[in-house]
């Protein structure tokens, strides 16, 4: 039986330098699952900017929301359920971005282990 270990609560802050930039949380790591509840994003220096969200699987990416149009400095918030296991982590496909924009990610959930 799997033991809640505890909360799961990242910040993922970027430089980007270009109009589009990819940035990836940490990596669930051996014998874990994670468990995500909710992701908030924001691009404190850009109006119109847009994200996929999805998890990297390795062999491939699976999108779970697109946030569309995020006003400048103001934050998107978004619930999404879904478990992460063994080697997997969130991916965060930002387009529309200036180059040097302040990108930043908030995740939510809790950890589970053997």
């Amino acid at each position: 039986m799997r033991k809640t270990m505890g909360m799961w609560r990242e910040h993922v802050s970027k430089v980007s330098g270009a109009t589009s930039v990819t940035v990836y949380s940490e990596p669930v790591p051996p014998g874990e699952r994670w468990f995500l509840q909710r992701v908030v994003l924001v691009d404190e220096t850009t109006d119109a900017a847009n994200c996929l969200v999805g998890i990297d699987a390795r062999t491939h990416s699976h999108p779970l929301y697109y946030f569309k149009d995020l006003v400048k400095a103001e934050y998107g918030s978004q619930e999404l359920k879904a478990w992460l296991f063994e080697g997997e982590r969130l991916r965060f496909d930002w387009t529309d971005v200036g180059a040097a924009d302040q990108l930043r990610i908030f995740i939510t959930g809790h950890k589970q282990g053997e």
